[in-house]
């Protein structure tokens, strides 16, 4: 690709990451709506009884009007909603097609690719605080704002509300850590690449979800920037696992071969068919992010996988030379 088309495509896609922040931020503002409208309309609900609205329907009639307000305003937020996060995906679709063809670009330059390779790594974290945290915490405070009017009306409703409230943000507490200790993790300045690997690992079955096998050599590697790379390599495979996969089994292997590092990951999941596109935009994502991490080492990598039959993905990537004692 000539230099003149990459740098028009970099501003196509600054532009539109430009456009994505201001659309996410009406897709919250919206999703908070819905969560008011619903908890309104609930609360309206649970002041109607049975018997009144047999009994004392012209008394009730300003309630009804009032509910059926709410229900058309509920109605028309959901329509826009609809309507934005249709265009929230097609641009982050539109992000994702420009990441894929600047990536397959093999023209360029080492620090151009490292520069294309922070670019999808911040789409990423952008797209992971979007759709968990950010949206998890504009519900809560939805939430809390209806439980100030659950205390006086109901207050044994309103503490199962906020006992419930509080689990949710714990977990939206946990997300958001997820993804800050996913930008670097520190313990390798102090740690082996072994011990920090095995800690990752610990930390993300922590729910003892999966049953994972692990055959990890230590590596010693002079360049701490491709022992870096390669831990985030397999991070990556095992956030897709996690992601995609609806597995069970996960089996590791990380060894100094001869000349090469050989980085080994198999679950038993659902797998997909290799020969065509990846089944979602997010799984395909991850599969390009961790290709180009390999290939910025020099590597390759081979997936295998049917349908069904569970994943394997082969990683080799060239050693680096010790120096000489």
């Amino acid at each position: 690709m000539k230099e003149e088309s990459r740098i028009k495509l970099q501003s196509v896609l600054s532009s539109l990451e430009a456009e994505a922040d201001p659309v996410a931020e009406r897709l919250e503002i919206y999703h908070a709506d819905i969560n008011r409208l619903e908890k309104m309309i609930e609360a309206h609900q649970d002041d109607f009884s049975e018997a009144e609205y047999v009994f004392s329907p012209r008394a009730n009639r300003g309630k009804n009007e009032e509910l059926m307000k709410y229900q058309s305003d509920l109605a028309s937020v959901q329509k826009k909603y609809d309507q934005v996060q249709a265009k929230y995906d097609q641009i982050n679709q539109n992000i994702d097609l420009i990441v894929e063809v600047l990536s397959s670009d093999t023209e360029g330059e080492y620090s151009k690719s490292s520069l294309l390779y922070q670019e999808q790594d911040r789409h990423r974290i952008a797209r992971d605080l979007h759709d968990t945290a950010l949206l998890n915490i504009s519900n809560l405070v939805t939430k809390i704002d209806a439980c100030k009017d659950l205390i006086s009306r109901d207050p044994k409703k309103a503490q199962e509300e906020l006992s419930l409230i509080r689990n949710k943000l714990s977990e939206s507490v946990d997300g958001i850590r997820g993804v800050i200790y996913d930008l670097r993790p520190i313990e390798m300045d102090s740690k082996t690449f072994r011990s920090s690997l095995l800690k990752w690992i610990d930390q993300f079955n922590e729910d003892k979800k999966y049953k994972i096998e692990t055959e990890i050599d230590e590596i010693f590697c002079p360049d701490h920037t491709i022992l870096l790379t390669i831990y985030r390599i397999i991070e990556e495979c095992f956030n897709n696992i996690r992601k995609h996969a609806d597995a069970y089994k996960i089996h590791l292997i990380v060894q100094e071969q001869i000349g090469s590092y050989y980085v080994y990951v198999e679950d038993d999941g659902k797998g997909f068919d290799v020969e065509k596109p990846a089944p979602s935009d997010a799984m395909q994502f991850g599969i390009a992010i961790m290709k180009e991490r390999v290939a910025l080492l020099g590597g390759n990598v081979n997936i295998q996988s049917q349908p069904n039959a569970g994943t394997k993905i082969k990683i080799l990537i060239p050693a680096v030379a010790k120096p000489e004692q």
